[in-house]
């Protein structure tokens, strides 16, 4: 898992690149965003599992969608969600009616 710098530009490239270097081509990159612009700059540096932090509701699905458009036959890549996830609002949280649950 890859946290991001929140406000510096270039550190999740910076940080995927690097991991890439020493785990080689099968290492599975999961790297943590707070926005649709870092989660961009991941999917392009070529991170495999976008986890959404803190992005809720309808700010979650459109974000989502938004960036599986713009990759599509670009990049395959995942998205996680976590903070807040309460049993009232998980189904809100499935992106095209698809939720996977791991317990921490």
């Amino acid at each position: 898992m890859l946290y991001s710098s929140k406000g510096v530009p270039g550190s999740i490239t910076a940080a995927i690149k690097q991991a890439r270097e020493v785990g080689g081509f099968s290492l599975l990159l999961d790297v943590e965003v707070g926005s649709e612009a870092e989660a961009d700059e991941a999917i392009d540096a070529g991170a495999d599992i976008i986890m959404l932090d803190n992005i809720e509701g309808d700010e979650l699905v459109s974000v989502a969608r938004r960036l599986k458009e713009k990759w599509a036959g670009q990049r395959k890549f995942l998205f996680e969600t976590s903070g807040n996830i309460t049993e009232s609002n998980l189904q809100e949280r499935a992106i095209n009616g698809k939720i996977h649950l791991q317990r921490l």
